[in-house]
């Protein structure tokens, strides 16, 4: 019967931890320094040496050589805390995850005033210490801050954030990480070529790149891979099939249907990941996995290459594919995998879901703003067009086109777009290709004041050119837009244009305002005519009749009503009698 590899290859000394270099200095410095502190708190994601480390602490401080970085592996302390010993008494390590009661607390701070029976120091190792109960945590607080000379703290924990700060300044805290992908990878080919088992370095990069991080996590990968590996040794396509990869013919197939716009591919390659009972999502995350290793291909080119956990053979043909799909559809692919992948995640129809994604891959222009031109224009040099610098939508938008001149600003909208041109680079043949830009918006600060000497508006032709009035003020001032979105012209008499508004808000807003002069300025460059503007309500069009009446100049005359005498005016009308001293 076999040990895991997580077991029997635990390191047994600080200088053998992988990818903790910053603690192991530390510890190491502080042991030499004789400046080891009572309580020490480990902090760092799961498998990353935390209760291993705790452990080589343990045998280095009670070897009897020591205290010592570098135990001598020989004294009853050193064998019996080796990483397959079988223990020793005065090193007890508490899973908090199943003692985290006061009571089992207490009973620890009881034995913890007894000697040590064999060695230097006791030791107290709490793995997931941040599981101990509050009313724990509290019975332990003044056994940590001062414990016996003999007795020495450490507590493990992956959730650093749940350990209360009264216990965290009791102790030295060390944050450990995650290891790098190449280190677990070196790590686990040592180990390979200790056990006598033949690799493909592919193979490892693969069991390092699904370990994300965790040296343990990657020794039971390899175990499992080891367990069910053939005389030949690991390969590429055993270990994809023990981490459950989609195999690579299916996601190469994938990526040349993308290539090649080839939805009838594309979709086969989906039937046959659904026949042979292959995860959907675990696809797409393959799929991902795969445009990713194309980008880098792309963009970093040599410098991806150690990157890459593929053969030499299929490197040249990654390589072939991300010089035909391009790093703007490659990154625009990634997005919309990336998107795909949270869809699928619970999804009752992941098929259906799955489908769906293909064909989001294949359209070019499935979406709109830059990325959908950039992925438009990437499909176009793919096809042998090249793009001038003004068809760079990203450096129109640094660039900013001058305004135009008064003249070109008072042109009606109604003309053609622009039209971008794009030249192939072929000296013989050119090929056009036209992409419409969108009207530019008014200036507020170039537009001019409404022309004079033109023609009185017509009732007939302004009422058939009103939406185009409306479309015309929309480009000028979204406001002054809504204001008279909804209006609608009623007469035009003696030069006047009544103008009806159905909301009295809205027209107690537009009176007064500039927004007038906005729509007589849209006016006069739709129809080429003129009129002042009056603004009536639609409900009582007299009231804003006799508003205008007084605006072109009626008046009251002040001399009539001075002559009036206002005591008598009151006798009259009212029978009132004016008041004297005596009626006081």
């Amino acid at each position: 019967m076999s040990i895991a590899l997580y077991r029997t290859h635990r390191p047994a000394q600080l200088s053998e931890v992988i990818g903790q270099d910053h603690v192991v200095t530390a510890l190491t410095r502080a042991i030499e320094n004789d400046r080891i502190h009572h309580a020490y708190l480990f902090t760092g994601p799961r498998g990353c040496g935390k209760t291993s480390t705790a452990r080589i602490l343990a045998r280095s401080l009670n070897c009897q050589q020591g205290p010592t970085a570098t135990p001598c592996g020989v004294c009853n302390s050193c064998i019996a805390l080796a990483p397959n010993g079988i223990g020793n008494l005065d090193v007890e390590e508490l899973d908090a995850a199943s003692h985290s009661s006061v009571d089992d607390v207490r009973a620890l701070r009881d034995n913890a005033v007894y000697i040590p029976a064999e060695s230097r120091f006791r030791f107290m190792i709490i793995d997931e210490a941040h599981q101990l109960s509050p009313k724990a945590i509290d019975a332990f607080l003044k056994m940590v801050e001062e414990p016996p000379a003999h007795l020495k703290f450490i507590f493990a924990t992956t959730e650093p954030d749940k350990m209360p700060s009264t216990l965290r300044s009791r102790t030295h805290q060390f944050n450990f990480r995650l290891v790098s992908t190449k280190t677990i990878a070196t790590h686990l080919a040592e180990i390979c070529k200790q056990e006598n088992i033949k690799t493909e370095p592919a193979a490892v990069l693969l069991l390092a790149e699904a370990a994300a991080g965790s040296v343990r996590d990657g020794l039971s990968l390899l175990g499992q891979a080891i367990a069910g590996a053939s005389k030949t040794g690991l390969t590429v396509d055993e270990v994809g099939s023990v981490l459950g990869l989609t195999p690579r013919h299916l996601v190469n197939a994938a990526v040349d249907a993308v290539v090649n716009n080839s939805g009838n591919e594309l979709f086969k390659v989906i039937d046959q990941v659904i026949d042979a009972g292959y995860e959907p999502r675990r696809f797409a995350s393959d799929l991902l996995q795969r445009v990713r290793d194309l980008l880098l291909i792309e963009v970093a080119s040599e410098a991806a290459k150690p990157l890459l956990a593929v053969t030499a053979e299929e490197l040249a043909n990654m390589t072939a594919q991300a010089k035909q799909i391009g790093a703007a559809r490659l990154s625009r692919a990634a997005d919309l995998l990336t998107s795909g992948i949270a869809q699928l995640r619970g999804a009752t129809a992941p098929r259906l879901q799955l489908e769906l994604l293909a064909a989001r891959l294949l359209l070019a222009a499935s979406s709109e703003g830059i990325a959908g031109i950039e992925h438009r224009l990437a499909l176009l040099e793919k096809n042998g067009v090249t793009t001038t610098a003004t068809a760079t939508p990203v450096a129109a938008a640094q660039n900013p086109p001058a305004p135009a001149p008064v003249a070109e600003a008072a042109k009606p909208t109604g003309a053609p777009p622009k039209i971008s041109t794009i030249k192939s680079s072929s000296k013989t043949e050119t090929k056009k290709v036209t992409i419409p830009v969108a009207a530019r918006r008014y200036d507020a600060k170039t537009q001019p004041e409404p022309e004079a000497d033109l023609p009185t508006a017509e009732l007939a032709k302004l009422k058939a050119l009103w939406p185009a009035v409306m479309e015309t003020l929309k480009l000028t001032s979204r406001v002054a837009w809504t204001t008279f979105h909804e209006s609608e012209v009623l007469s035009v008499e003696d030069g006047i244009i009544a103008i009806a508004i159905a909301d009295l808000k809205v027209l107690e807003f537009a009176q007064g305002s500039d927004h007038e002069t906005k729509l007589r300025r849209a006016i006069n460059e739709v129809t080429k005519s003129d009129g002042e503007i009056s603004l009536l309500s639609a409900t009582n069009p007299s009231l804003g009749r006799q508003e205008q009446k007084v605006d072109q100049g009626a008046t009251i005359d002040d001399e009539v009503v001075a002559e009036v005498d206002t005591m008598k005016l009151l006798q009259a009308q009212l029978g009132a009698k004016p008041i004297t001293d005596k009626d006081v």
